[in-house]
């Protein structure tokens, strides 16, 4: 058995990717991803399509931030979010595609 074990990444790299994955699993995160899928919000236009407190966004847009999941550009007094990367972009489309 321990031949097998080669097979397995580092311990680290192990708990970055479950917490990745992780991040995908609050509905209220996976919505967020959604609205930003294509455009730059901010928190108070995000809390006002989900009804949700601007707090409770800001919260879980900290922990996506957290994890480079998406990226902030402040203008003027508000900051927008948007997904990091293409890779993320992806990511949901075809898991969205893949369940539908």
């Amino acid at each position: 058995m321990s031949k097998f074990i080669n097979l397995l990444p580092e311990e680290e790299k192990i708990r970055k990717i479950s917490s990745f994955y992780n991040a995908f699993s609050d509905t209220t995160r996976i919505k967020i991803l959604f609205l930003i899928l294509k455009e730059r919000l901010c928190v108070t236009e995000i809390a006002k399509v989900l009804n949700v407190s601007q707090p409770a966004i800001s919260y879980q847009l900290r922990i996506l931030k957290q994890l480079n999941i998406v990226t902030n550009k402040k203008e003027g007094k508000s900051i927008f979010y948007e997904i990091s990367d293409e890779y993320i972009k992806e990511l949901l489309s075809i898991s969205l595609a893949k369940l539908s």
